[in-house]
Order: structure tokens, then C-alpha cells, then sequence
């Protein structure tokens, strides 16, 4: 059974996923130069990244998402 495929087919873009990832860098940056770190939060918050890589690492059977050159 042959799947039907487009050659011509293009690829979706990460770019909302690297814009994502601007927005939080600019927001952490904005926090630490106006208000003192407050530590627990900080360490809640790259406890609960962690949890959140974990999964995405174990759905996606360790592949890189973010690689463009089709070596899924």
C-alpha cells in the first residue's frame, strides 16, 4: 500500500516556536533588572521546564524538533 505523497509539499516553520522563546527571554530580563529575584520562584519555575523538556523529549522519541534539515 503506497501512501500518497506531494513533493512539492512545504514544511511548517518553528518560527512561532524561537519567537516563543524571545518573548520569555525579553519577560525574564525585564523581571530580574526591575524587581530582586525571588529564588523560589525561579527555581519553581526551571523545575517545572524540566518536567515540561522531559515530556516533550519522551513524546517525540528524542528527535530534534527544531532541526531543518530533515534528519527527524
Amino acid at each position: 500500500m503506497q501512501i500518497e505523497h506531494d513533493p512539492n509539499e512545504r514544511r511548517p516553520t518553528n518560527a512561532i516556536w524561537w519567537a516563543l522563546l524571545a518573548v520569555v527571554a525579553l519577560q525574564w530580563t525585564w523581571y530580574f533588572y526591575f524587581f530582586k529575584p525571588d529564588w523560589i520562584a525561579v527555581g519553581m519555575g526551571a523545575f517545572t521546564a524540566g518536567v515540561f523538556i522531559s515530556w516533550v523529549v519522551d513524546i517525540t522519541g528524542n528527535k530534534w524538533p527544531f532541526s531543518g534539515t530533515g534528519q527527524r
